[in-house]
């Protein structure tokens, strides 16, 4: 399942994460978000042990131009769920 089928699923998308966070250990990681499940449970995972959580997404030229503006709300909307940052890279050769 991926976050287009979440979002369109009609499950609430709240302002606020609902994750239990332990006290932050200062220590930075990023997440490679893909906008499938396992990314973003990763994300979760590493906010509940504490961890100062970037995600990052890499557009890479091989999606499908309609999706690009599709994938960027919708990773947008789970980066602000989980209350991460979100940084995109287009890596696609122009």
């Amino acid at each position: 399942m991926n976050l287009e089928v979440l979002a369109d699923s009609g499950l609430p998308w709240p302002g606020e994460t609902k994750f239990k966070m332990s006290p932050q250990k200062k220590e930075k990681l990023f997440v490679a978000m893909s906008g499938g499940v396992d990314s973003l449970t990763a994300a979760a995972l590493a906010l509940e042990q504490g961890f100062i959580v970037t995600g990052i997404h890499f557009y890479t030229g091989f999606e499908p131009p309609a999706t690009k503006s599709q994938y960027a709300a919708t990773l947008k909307k789970a980066a602000d769920f989980l209350g991460i940052k979100l940084v995109t890279v287009d890596i696609s050769a122009d």
